[in-house]
């Protein structure tokens, strides 16, 4: 008997704990457990350097993606709700939801947008103020527990729902190459990823949500007027209405919902 059988059944104690019941092989298999390769890359063995890294990665991948015609990001927002926490600019502080407000629009129901501020701000940290600095802290360790501290699901839901590309060069550093844990935290009802993009084609534009021409006017009035001037009906070019900008307020939780800058403007420094 060595420690190494200790530290196995302490292993399983904690899991059947947290699962409130599991076995932590469930009734699989030996050899369908992961390989020692597939466990360590793991991101809970990941510094918060590589953690800020894979953050940058992610975002500049998706940034100019869309759903219509990105299943990945489709999927990859289905559940953001949970992730962002209804809404994750109600959960930073106000020293860095100011900076934010600055240049460019966030939405807080969208976990590309979340992953977009953190990248900004990172890329951006010398042109912060002091206030939000100290907030943030230093990079990478207390910047990345800002973060993480915040959106516990965002690392791990991100690195599940990314491991389809994994084949794509700027993130073959984060997986394992021959081990897929998608499938097998999908539990009973596992999704095959080349089914799954394979059924889940770009989306026809009248049938996209997302060209709705109420849903951007609940969004942005701007892309709303370039969305209906592009297909040459509704109100004359340039006549949109637009609601009243209302005073700033940082001080409020209601912060980000009672501000508008404007539509559409984004900072020549800031993506």
């Amino acid at each position: 008997m060595t420690y190494s059988v200790d530290i196995f059944s302490m292993g399983c104690v904690y899991y059947y704990v947290l699962t409130k019941g599991g076995h932590p092989f469930g009734d699989a298999s030996p050899a369908s457990r992961p390989p020692l390769e597939a466990v360590l890359s793991h991101p809970i063995f990941w510094s918060n350097e590589k953690i800020l890294n894979f953050f940058q990665d992610v975002s500049d991948r998706i940034e100019k993606e869309s759903e219509s015609s990105f299943p990945v990001l489709r999927r990859f927002e289905i559940d953001a709700k949970e992730i962002v926490m209804t809404d994750w600019r109600d959960h930073i502080c106000t020293h860095v939801a100011m900076d934010l407000r600055k240049y460019r629009t966030y939405k807080g129901e969208s976990i590309r947008d979340l992953l977009r501020a953190l990248r900004n701000k990172k890329n951006h940290y010398r042109e912060l103020t002091i206030e939000a600095q100290e907030s943030l802290g230093h990079i990478p360790n207390e910047f990345v527990n800002y973060w993480i501290s915040r959106f516990p699901s965002l690392l791990p839901y991100t690195w599940v729902m990314f491991e389809c590309l994994k084949q794509e060069h700027v993130f073959r550093g984060y997986f394992a190459p021959d081990y897929d844990f998608y499938d097998v935290l999908r539990g009973d009802d596992p999704i095959n990823m080349d089914e799954y993009l394979a059924l889940n084609k770009p989306l026809d534009q009248k049938e996209s949500p997302k060209l709705d021409k109420e849903f951007w006017k609940s969004k942005s009035q701007a892309k709303y007027q370039k969305w209906r001037s592009s297909r040459g009906r509704g109100y004359a070019r340039g006549h949109v209405p637009r609601e009243p900008q209302q005073e700033l307020s940082a001080s409020t939780d209601n912060y980000w919902r009672n501000s508008s800058p404007s539509p559409g403007r984004e900072d020549t420094q800031e993506t």
